[in-house]
């Protein structure tokens, strides 16, 4: 029986070595789950940061691209306006000819008025 005891106690040693040695590892394994938690909160805060980056930076590619468009929306106004003014000019250009071309008549006739005027004199 004593040694029933002895073996009996022996296991009970050597459980309570194998208990305290779990309770190590489950110790150290909580260390490392809380440092894992810690890495994944700091990762967190990274990606926060990041994040808010990008939109920042979202933001500003947002104004220039309105700003483009209306860059985009005067040239166009600009261009309608250039059109406009180009089409007034060649009417301007055109109304200066046909007076050139009527001063021209006019001078002709003038001319020949006098003509007919100076053979009725000499006729008279």
């Amino acid at each position: 029986m004593q040694s029933e005891t002895s073996n009996a106690v022996s296991y009970m040693t050597d459980g309570k070595e194998e208990v305290s040695l779990g309770a190590q590892v489950v110790a150290k394994a909580g260390e490392n789950f809380f440092n894992i938690l810690k890495m994944v909160m700091d990762m967190t805060q990274q990606i926060k940061g990041i994040s808010d980056s990008v939109e920042n930076v979202t933001q500003g590619a947002q104004k220039v691209v309105s700003a483009v468009q209306s860059i985009d929306e005067e040239s166009k106004k600009s261009s309608e306006e250039t059109q406009t003014i180009s089409a007034a000019t060649e009417q301007q250009s055109a109304s200066i000819g046909e007076i050139a071309n009527a001063s021209q008549n006019l001078s002709k006739m003038a001319g020949d008025l006098q003509n007919i005027v100076k053979s009725l004199r000499s006729n008279a």
